[in-house]
């Protein structure tokens, strides 16, 4: 791995420990950063993955995001022992016992309560608002239950759009590029590493529309990156002859 990535790493899962401190309810990152791992484009590792228009395998994308969220379940387990040292031999302290059904309903006006403060943190509160029920209502458990659903909603919409607008126009430069008018893809491109750093197919195609505008050494640059993300062959022997061309060791093809 890369230097400053495993920085990254390391200050993240420092942050990760501190947020646990702070708050318990921290124990969900890791998994909530599986689940984004989930859906990120692992670097390939061999030449055996899926071919370049082909979304990665569900057991490698399983492994890569397994990978990535292990340092944050490592911290988590050890608060969690920590927690279970000061607390005596007990996970946590003696609290007032919920029925399930109580804790059913209660739990929709609690969630409402942290999206209220927020989205509007009018004033400061020690603890959740105290609107414990044992009976379905529209004000208590309806209302407050369908305001998390369209919160959850819209977030999820907007992260599926911002993290998905860049790569929605890989295809149309992948086609401009294969009909020769790089100039117009190249913008894309480029616009793809930018938000995605670690997209070696956008480098590769980078590269790729570079070594046609003979700009060859940013295509270099370029396809050295997506070789160094994908460890891809394919990808690798044309680094490799681009390299060779720059400096001077292989001819350039006539056109």
């Amino acid at each position: 791995m890369h230097k400053p990535f495993m920085m990254w790493l390391l200050a993240s899962t420092t942050a990760c420990l501190a947020a646990l401190f702070v708050k318990e309810t921290a124990l969900v990152l890791p998994a909530v950063l599986f689940a984004l791992a989930l859906f990120m484009t692992p670097p390939q590792t061999d030449g055996q993955n899926a071919p370049d228009d082909k979304p990665a395998p569900l057991k490698l994308r399983l492994v890569y995001a397994l990978r990535l969220s292990l340092p944050f379940v490592f911290v988590t387990a050890l608060y969690l022992l920590l927690r279970f040292l000061a607390l005596g031999g007990k996970l946590g302290a003696n609290t007032q016992h919920l029925s399930l059904r109580t804790l059913l309903f209660y739990t929709p006006a609690t969630l409402w309560f942290y999206v209220k403060v927020l989205l509007w943190p009018a004033r400061l509160r020690a603890f959740a608002d105290s609107t414990q029920t044992n009976a379905f209502s529209m004000r208590s458990v309806l209302l407050p239950a369908l305001g998390v659903a369209c919160i959850v909603a819209v977030l999820a919409w907007i992260s599926c759009w911002t993290g998905t607008k860049a790569v929605r126009e890989l295809p149309s430069a992948i086609q401009l590029d294969e009909s020769g008018r790089c100039d117009e893809a190249l913008p894309v491109f480029e616009e793809v590493t930018r938000q995605y750093p670690d997209d070696w197919f956008a480098w590769a195609g980078m590269g790729d529309c570079l070594v046609q505008l003979n700009d060859l050494p940013t295509a270099e640059q370029s396809l050295h990156r997506a070789a160094d993300l994908s460890k891809n062959p394919r990808v690798i022997e044309q680094w490799q002859q681009v390299q060779a061309r720059v400096s001077g060791s292989l001819p350039s093809p006539s056109k």
